[in-house]
């Protein structure tokens, strides 16, 4: 039996790998790096072929600007290959079974299946409600932007607001997945718990 859940990046990965660790669960599938989203999406036809029913497929992809069409294109592969999949996904993910031989796909769209965004916005979501830094990070960044200094693309705005508030935690400079162990965010969360359960 092959249990696989595919990423984007290595971000993902060490994100789940931590929160299992924190949340002292037992991880019983292996997680694959696909470089990103075109080639995830490229490859996934061949990826389903690979696979047999009693095997369980896993798709952990960002929205980014745009979460319903990054749902269509995944629902368009599924639905080719025989799946009944809704028009829109779950806020608590996506789990479909297929009647033949097909594995069990499940789908996560970062950060809650509802919302663009990505793997940092995830983390931003798990900020605790009382935080006194994060609406400074944001306002530093709008202030950028004002003055026209502003040197990512806008897309990329989410990581930097993320990675502007771990430069001012205990230990500045804090990779996304340290701020799990570290107690930076709060895991009890429902979005954290609703991403484990799916998991």
């Amino acid at each position: 039996m092959i249990k696989e859940l595919l990423v984007e990046g290595t971000d993902e990965i060490k994100v789940i790998a931590e929160l299992f660790n924190t949340e002292g669960i037992t991880r019983n599938f292996e997680m694959t790096n696909s470089s990103g989203y075109p080639k995830l999406r490229k490859g996934l036809p061949t990826k389903l072929k690979g696979f047999n029913h009693d095997d369980t497929l896993g798709i952990l992809v960002d929205a980014d600007d745009a979460v319903a069409s990054r749902w269509q294109s995944i629902r368009d592969v599924l639905g080719k290959n025989g799946y009944e999949v809704p028009k829109e996904l779950s806020p608590k993910g996506g789990i479909f079974p297929h009647k033949d031989d097909f594995p069990t796909v499940g789908v996560w769209i970062m950060p809650n299946n509802v919302d663009e965004g990505m793997t940092e916005d995830f983390i931003r979501l798990l900020i605790r409600e009382n935080d006194q830094l994060i609406p400074i990070a944001r306002e530093v960044l709008d202030k950028i932007k004002q003055e026209k200094l502003e040197k990512f693309k806008p897309t990329y705005r989410s990581k930097a607001l993320i990675h502007t508030w771990l430069a001012w935690q205990k230990i500045p400079g804090t990779p996304l997945w340290q701020a799990i162990f570290k107690n930076y965010i709060d895991t009890d969360k429902q979005l954290c718990q609703d991403f484990i359960a799916w998991l």
